[in-house]
């Protein structure tokens, strides 16, 4: 089991890791205790930062609050996604790709004008794992500065494929973002129709409600899906919110102790 590692002298190499923890015989989920504890601890460090979301918190049912994430937009089905949204009163996150933003800006605005918040994923999504130090600041730094040439500044950095190494959250940093995965994976990449992604977003809301989900605005099975995926979810009691405003309302917790 990895372990939650903090510099005993500085805040400078701070990583939240993959921790698994077994619950019951259903499934295994990750305690979001270590990322709202780390947010808390975070705020007073300036060093590279990585908050693993995946990471549950059981207090979640108390606020079911509901970030929904976007990855590798903006697509031909992302407008049609944002009037859907905008349908149901919901604001979600776009982690967005740089060769997208150039591709398209006007896209790029409109999700940032209609209150919805703009983030990171790489510019042409590569395994950054598979990345040296420098390849992987001049993804994220090639996107940072498409994004910020449409006035918009990005808050939060998701790796592609959701794989990251010490060199990701430093150089994540370095542009001050903050590493960020999700707690419940849609898996838009895996099923394909709208009654397999509805039928899977069931199973999860048995498990638990609220948290950060991930899906992907280039499929049109999403965007198809989506209106009855945000009407089941409101009905469990979700109020659809960005993610930083989701990491601001998480119960407070006691901040991490350095290990040395």
């Amino acid at each position: 089991m990895k372990k939650l590692r903090i510099s005993p002298r500085s805040c400078s190499s701070m990583i939240v890791n993959r921790t698994i923890f077994h619950l019951g015989s259903k499934r295994s989920w990750r305690l979001l205790g270590l990322l709202v504890a780390a947010s808390l601890f975070l705020s007073a460090c300036s060093g590279p930062r990585m908050l693993d979301p995946s990471e549950k918190l059981a207090q979640q049912k108390v606020a079911p609050d509901c970030a929904l994430t976007f990855d590798d937009g903006p697509g031909q089905h992302t407008a049609q996604l944002l009037d859907v949204l905008r349908s149901r009163n919901a604001h979600a996150t776009f982690f967005v790709l740089g060769e997208q933003v150039r591709r398209e800006p006007d896209v790029v605005r409109r999700i940032a004008t209609e209150g919805h918040e703009v983030d990171n994923h790489s510019f042409d999504h590569p395994d950054f794992r598979h990345l040296s130090r420098e390849e992987q600041q001049r993804e994220i730094d090639t996107t940072q500065n498409a994004l910020r040439a449409l006035g918009i500044e990005p808050k939060f950095f998701r790796p592609p494929y959701g794989d990251y190494d010490a060199d990701t959250v430093r150089a994540a940093a370095r542009d001050g973002l903050v590493v960020v995965l999700w707690t419940t994976d849609g898996k838009d990449w895996k099923y394909h129709t709208v009654h397999a992604l509805e039928a899977n977003l069931e199973r999860e809301l048995k498990v638990n409600i609220g948290g950060i989900y991930l899906f992907h605005d280039v499929h049109a099975w999403t965007v198809e899906a989506m209106p009855s995926i945000l009407d089941r979810m409101a009905s469990q009691g979700c109020r659809f919110v960005t993610l930083s405003t989701y990491l601001a309302r998480q119960p407070e917790a006691a901040a991490p102790k350095p290990q040395g």
